[in-house]
């Protein structure tokens, strides 16, 4: 039998034992945690845990320059166990602000900051904000996987979704080679593994290097799979930007993007993959669509979408949501800003 958690502190105990099973019997409110990962770079997480659709609020991490104690940053820090399943968790308000110098890599993520083996990562959603400042010293390589659901994964992905915003600015210094990796729902999605019949209504704002995208800021190039999802935030990258996926993507099916801005600084923004042509997802994909369009369920339909059991819309009124959360409604605190403030945004020294 699964051990049940009740309470903030039953939450934070499951760190003692990390490769049990675990089952959420209430919702829990982390108001006054500065929150420490369960899983570390030596000590990951290898059990289960079921949010039993209940939810958990105010999820905090602060970490200044020099507080970094591990590079794994979330709920979970780091995971690693094949038979890893995170399911029906619902994270609300999230506020993660990470401030780094040579640190590598850094993974972050609501849910898990780095999943290196899993099973299987289904009907999860975060909302709220994350925001990482990167100083590198000159000449120095960092890998950085941001995502509001997951940071690094190499894992499937099912049924999540995330609604909140990622600000990422990294100190620009001679000679460095930038390798942030932001996305609305990971950060980046590696080996034979899917993402598939998932959202995100989330801004992704990476300055300073790296790439973005509104659902995945890169994938790997052995097979990964995005499948039947759509993202509908603002992007904006340096390096590369795409509506969906910031990098990578060769393997994208029945995607839409829905961005009202994708900018980029030095390759041209694209609407699906920021890496490829968009009009080579033509067959697949669609963009550039109106906005009474995308409240059609026949276009998705045409697409290859599950409506009888994944995916609902209200016809003319809204965008697809998935079932089994229903319509989301918006109750974090998260203000909207036009892109032009959020290009100009800059992390000052964490208070």
């Amino acid at each position: 039998m699964p051990i049940e958690v009740w309470t903030a502190e039953d939450l934070n105990n499951v760190r003692n034992n990390l490769s049990e099973r675990y089952i959420q019997m209430a919702d829990i409110d982390l108001s006054g945690w500065n929150w420490v990962p369960i899983g570390s770079q030596s000590y990951p997480f290898k059990g289960r845990f079921n949010g039993n659709g209940f939810k958990i609020k105010n999820l905090t991490i602060i970490k200044k320059e020099d507080e970094l104690t591990q590079t794994y940053y979330g709920l979970f820090g780091r995971v690693n166990d094949t038979a890893v399943l995170f399911e029906n968790i619902s994270l609300i308000d999230i506020n993660i602000d990470i401030a780094n110098i040579d640190k590598t890599p850094i993974n972050i993520g609501g849910v898990a900051g780095a999943i290196h083996a899993g099973w299987k990562l289904i009907k999860c959603s975060v909302t709220g904000q994350i925001r990482f400042r990167d100083n590198y010293p000159s000449g120095f390589t960092s890998q950085v996987f941001i995502g509001l659901v997951v940071g690094n994964a190499t894992v499937n992905i099912d049924e999540c979704f995330s609604i909140g915003s990622i600000n990422c600015h990294n100190l620009i210094v001679a000679g460095t080679h930038k390798n942030t990796n932001a996305g609305g729902l990971a950060g980046n999605l590696s080996g034979s593994h899917h993402i598939m019949d998932c959202y995100s209504t989330c801004d992704v704002i990476n300055e300073g290097g790296g790439q973005a995208g509104g659902l995945i800021g890169t994938t790997g190039y052995t097979g990964s799979i995005i499948k039947n999802c759509y993202a509908s935030g603002n992007v904006h990258a340096v390096y590369y930007a795409g509506g969906l996926i910031g990098s990578g993507g060769q393997y994208a099916v029945g995607l839409v993007s829905l961005n009202k801005s994708v900018t980029c600084e030095i390759n041209p923004p694209r609407k699906i993959s920021g890496l490829y042509e968009d009009e080579g997802f033509v067959e697949t994909c669609l963009y550039n669509i109106e906005d009474w369009v995308a409240k059609m369920r026949v276009v998705y339909e045409d697409l290859g979408w599950n409506f009888d059991s994944i995916w609902g819309i209200q016809e003319g009124k809204t965008y697809p949501y998935l079932l089994w959360a229903g319509i989301p409604v918006i109750i974090h605190k998260l203000k909207s800003y036009p892109l032009s403030i959020l290009k100009k945004y800059r992390m000052e020294v964490l208070q």
